[in-house]
């Protein structure tokens, strides 16, 4: 079967003939509402939890355009270990601490 990670949530690839088992890979994407920021929501792609993609809607383009790029590769509970509680000046959150609070929510889902 083809896969387009757009479309498909579940997507098998089937593993040569002299092997009998497939190889599942689950991708869930979801957009989170961020609150307190400069960003107006984050749009996540996880896959076998691991983080594929991360965008942010608005926000300061360089920093979250950085934290996405970091972040990438990152499974989801060491990007929450590593970006929650960061604080944007005198806010009580941040973007990075927004994406933490959006991973936790999907995690406490799945």
């Amino acid at each position: 079967l083809s896969w387009n990670p757009r479309t498909a949530r579940h997507a098998n690839w089937h593993l040569p003939p002299h092997q009998t088992e497939r190889m599942i890979i689950t991708m869930d994407r979801f957009t989170y509402t961020t609150k307190g920021v400069c960003s107006r929501a984050i749009e996540i792609a996880i896959e076998d939890g691991t983080i594929a993609e991360v965008r942010f809607v608005g926000g300061c383009h360089g920093n979250t355009q950085g934290v996405a790029a970091l972040v990438k590769g990152y499974s989801v509970t060491e990007a929450v270990e590593r970006l929650s509680g960061i604080r944007c000046g005198m806010k009580s959150t941040s973007c990075p601490d927004q994406l933490a609070q959006a991973l936790s929510a999907y995690l406490e889902k799945n």
